[in-house]
């Protein structure tokens, strides 16, 4: 190919247009090479006839599978109305240079349900400046549809109206792929109950009414941390196909995460605490030799202690920097433990403030007094407890409100609810906290190893038994996320 330019170092190729049959013959072995394609159209001027090439060329991207982007210098073709209302359908750039600082909103597709038609154009029309892809339609659209949920997909859903629908949709969203990007749009009326749903992993909750042009940040920046993350995936999976050639590479790596694993065990608390009648023990096995999952243990007094159980955003070395910056914090408020949502409240405020954009915590903050035998609990968005009641056998799921630390405010949302329960426990009672590295671990029938399964294993001998459960179900000691458990038992 001539006029194809094939950049290895690149993620696309470029075919430059010199005419209709071998441009596109162009296009058709470039789309062999890579999945994105940049159209280089030069200074031509773009007539009604070329726009049905463009469309032609469009079509054949879609049904076989790979991106297309325009290049157009022509500053007359790019004021040209017609190429203004086709952007909502192609990607079009006038250089090279736009295009690698907008690629990455270019590969996501908002779909915009909103009742307010003026909102609707307003936000389309600014995303669509950023080369967003849009849907938009009335909220009612969203319901009991069959939504063809990506990695690349955006979604924002008016939420003031059907609400447990919606819910059920979002639902829908989540188990067909997690990564998809949900914001709810709410009155003040409503904001309080929006929050509450961060459990079913909406990613933002924006109250009306709202700045459109803070609302395209927002989506922005949800978009670039995405794309990292599928960045992050690809490359560990280029790091694996080229193994031969990066083994010193590798090698080092693996001692530095060596390293970093072995400073970071260094910070968490001995394997087994034995306090008055009290037995805490907990596993840790992070995927990449260091994690994001985070416990501690705190003698508050002679008769008290306090249990910390955390699950930080991410994974390997940022995850586990950050578990350190996390412990840092606990214990500069560690004298707020006996009032667990103050200090939830706190917690959330620093983590938003010393935290990296994006990143934030789910935590499960337990206190017991070994006088009275009460057990204070108190939970941020993390997995909900289990605890066995020795009196009747039965397993109770623990769970108490609280939204994620790290990504709302106060200060902006108003006072945030962090809810605390007080339990009795009782001799022979045992709590076990876990991260939902356990419960979501799939095996090669896309089963989830699952919260039921757990509970049959609570009354393991040992900790190390669940994990070996778990990688029975699985097939393999390779997990997909963090794993830790912990376990608290009364003996006398």
């Amino acid at each position: 190919m001539q006029n194809c330019c094939s950049l290895n170092e690149r993620e696309y190729e470029i075919v430059y247009f010199s005419d209709f049959e071998k441009s596109f013959e162009e296009l058709k072995l470039a789309s062999k090479i890579k999945n994105k394609i940049l159209i280089h159209l030069g200074n031509k001027e773009i007539s009604p006839k070329f726009l049905s090439y463009m469309l032609k060329l469009f079509r054949y991207s879609v049904e076989n599978n790979f991106e297309i982007f325009y290049i157009i210098e022509n500053e007359d073709s790019l004021k040209d109305i017609n190429i203004i209302e086709s952007q909502r359908y192609f990607k079009i750039f006038k250089s090279i240079e736009e295009y690698n600082e907008l690629k990455t909103f270019a590969g996501f597709e908002v779909k915009i349900y909103d009742d307010n038609v003026y909102i609707r154009n307003l936000l389309k029309d600014e995303l669509v400046k950023s080369r967003f892809s849009i849907k938009e339609r009335n909220s009612l659209n969203f319901l009991k549809k069959n939504h063809d949920s990506r990695d690349n997909s955006i979604y924002i859903v008016d939420f003031e109206t059907y609400k447990e629908e919606k819910i059920k949709e979002i639902k829908k969203i989540k188990e067909t792929n997690l990564d998809s990007i949900v914001i709810l749009v709410a009155f003040d009326s409503g904001i309080d109950y929006a929050l509450k749903m961060v459990k079913y992993g909406i990613n933002a909750v924006i109250k009306r009414p709202f700045d459109i042009k803070e609302l395209v940040r927002l989506i922005k920046s949800l978009a670039t941390s995405a794309n990292l993350k599928k960045e992050n995936k690809r490359l560990v999976s280029e790091v694996f196909k080229r193994e031969k050639e990066v083994t010193r590479l590798y090698n080092m790596v693996n001692e530095e995460l060596k390293l970093a694993g072995d400073i970071q065990r260094s910070l968490m608390p001995d394997k087994r605490i034995d306090f008055k009648n009290y037995t805490m023990e907990y596993l840790f096995s992070p995927s990449m030799n260091v994690g994001g999952d985070f416990c501690d243990f705190i003698k508050i007094d002679e008769n008290k202690f306090a249990v910390i159980f955390a699950d930080i955003s991410g994974h390997g070395i940022p995850a586990s920097l950050l578990s350190s910056m996390l412990k840092v914090s606990i214990y500069n408020s560690a004298l707020k433990l006996d009032d667990l949502p103050k200090l939830m409240s706190q917690l959330n405020e620093e983590i938003i403030n010393i935290f990296p954009k994006g990143k934030f915590v789910s935590m499960f903050l337990v206190v017991i007094d070994t006088n009275d035998n009460i057990m204070k609990f108190c939970k941020a968005s993390q997995e909900p407890a289990l605890m066995y009641k020795a009196e009747s056998s039965d397993v109770e799921v623990l769970e108490t409100e609280g939204q994620i630390l790290g990504l709302f405010s106060k200060k902006v949302f108003g006072d945030i609810i962090f809810e605390e329960k007080i339990l009795d426990f009782n001799k022979g009672d045992i709590l076990l906290l876990y991260t939902d590295g356990i419960t979501e671990e799939t095996n090669e029938n896309g089963e989830y190893y699952g919260l039921e399964r757990l509970k049959k294993n609570i009354l393991s001998e040992k900790l190390e038994y669940i994990e070996e459960d778990l990688v029975n179900f699985i097939h393999t000691d390779k997990f997909n996320d963090d794993l830790t458990l912990l376990r608290i038992i009364r003996n006398d």
